[in-house]
């Protein structure tokens, strides 16, 4: 079964495990409770401590074991959202005053947690500058226990070396955490880069359909033992149908990434080669700026692509607006949506954190979606059109 591609994992796993027809598995609406020391007759290896319950569902392992089987990893853990499965991690994996490094364009919400943790935990952080290998080692101190980056930092798509990054960790003796929640386990398989843990949130592409939030943490027996105390004292599982349903959307989420990407390419193209488009950026574009970085870890370069526009914000915000057919929701779909950061997701912070993390005033964010790629390119142009109207009709009221 390990020799199998990723498509056929994802399709046939149940049926390959069971050596029989079925292709899915059943729906167990329920989480039962076990005491330790039931669970200790049948599972020596329980990873619980004593005194404590295990609450388990039977829909949540079997997708627990269908990851494990696509990542070629060993455990895993799902959560009730994304967010949780970051915070746990990092809660089980870390002490009070124990030290952690977190990227400097990382997304909002991990900067949210690890601040939460410095401050009810005394959990400290420092920021690296992934583009400057050479500083990195200056941030350590002898209570640095991990490291935590996303494969594709969004609204910048700063795509870090993760073998420079591997290297760095294991020299350090610190726990390699990677949020591959963008990129996809199918576009890039980051325990190749030896992770200890992998962080997904499941309500991005694995779902497909944007109908769950929920979240999943994979790794080896040794970090997935420590994290799930954590989660039994948080009460954080998935619900059994939201697990259903992540099972249903990994079937397909090869082919639609596939598509995503082929989609994204021809827009980054298309748009680079119009003059009214500034500093496109897109990893599998050559001018991208880590270009062989990304070629090197992803299959295919994913859904989203950034811009700006001549005219500025002011142009930008009035072709946002002409986007008719275009969604503007927080994160990506299966549709076609934009967005602009630092209106939106990175309102909250100062100016100079907007621009540390790559939301400038003038970015835009596009996430491509499964349309069909002639639509996608008449809705762009017929906003182009439609925006340098309407910046004309305001420059006269004006």
């Amino acid at each position: 079964m390990s020799k199998k591609r990723f498509e056929t994992k994802a399709l046939h796993f149940a049926a390959m495990k069971e050596n029989d027809s079925k292709f899915d598995k059943e729906i167990y609406q329920n989480n039962i409770r076990f005491p330790f020391f039931i669970r200790m007759k049948k599972q020596p290896e329980n990873p619980y401590s004593l005194g404590q319950e295990a609450s388990i569902s039977f829909s949540n392992q079997n997708l627990i074991e269908k990851f494990c089987e696509i990542e070629n990893t060993e455990d895993g853990i799902l959560c009730s959202s994304g967010n949780l499965a970051i915070y746990q991690t990092i809660l089980g994996l870390t002490s009070r005053g124990d030290h952690i490094l977190i990227s400097k364009t990382c997304s909002p919400l991990i900067f949210k947690i690890v601040t939460h943790l410095k401050e009810k935990m005394g959990i400290k952080f420092s920021i690296l500058d992934l583009t400057k290998p050479k500083k990195w080692q200056s941030h350590l101190n002898p209570k640095t226990k991990l490291i935590l980056v996303e494969t594709i930092s969004i609204p910048s798509l700063q795509i870090p070396d993760l073998e420079l990054l591997s290297k760095f960790a294991k020299l350090h003796s610190l726990l390699f955490i990677l949020d591959n929640s963008y990129c996809t386990p199918y576009l890039q398989t980051s325990f190749d880069y030896k992770a200890d843990c992998v962080i997904y949130s499941d309500s991005l592409y694995l779902d497909g359909q944007s109908r769950i939030s929920a979240g999943i943490i994979l790794g080896t027996n040794k970090s997935i033992s420590k994290i799930k105390n954590c989660s039994i004292e948080e009460e954080s599982v998935c619900s059994p149908f939201n697990s259903w349903l992540l099972g249903r959307g990994l079937e397909t989420l090869a082919v639609r990434m596939e598509r995503h990407s082929t989609n994204a390419l021809q827009v980054a193209e298309y748009l680079e080669k119009n003059r009214i488009f500034e500093k496109v950026v897109y990893p599998f574009l050559p001018s991208y700026s880590n270009h062989k970085v990304a070629l090197k870890q992803m299959k295919f370069g994913g859904s989203i692509l950034s811009f700006s526009m001549e005219g500025g914000i002011v142009r930008g915000r009035r072709f946002i607006e002409c986007l008719k057919k275009f969604s503007n929701p927080s994160q990506p779909t299966i549709r076609t949506t934009v967005m602009h950061p630092a209106s939106t997701t990175h309102l909250p912070l100062s100016e100079k954190q907007r621009l540390q993390m790559g939301a400038r005033s003038n970015l835009i964010l596009l996430s491509v979606g499964l349309e069909h790629i002639d639509d996608i390119l008449h809705e762009i142009d017929q906003a182009i059109s439609d925006s340098k109207i309407v910046l004309k009709l305001h420059e006269k009221e004006n």
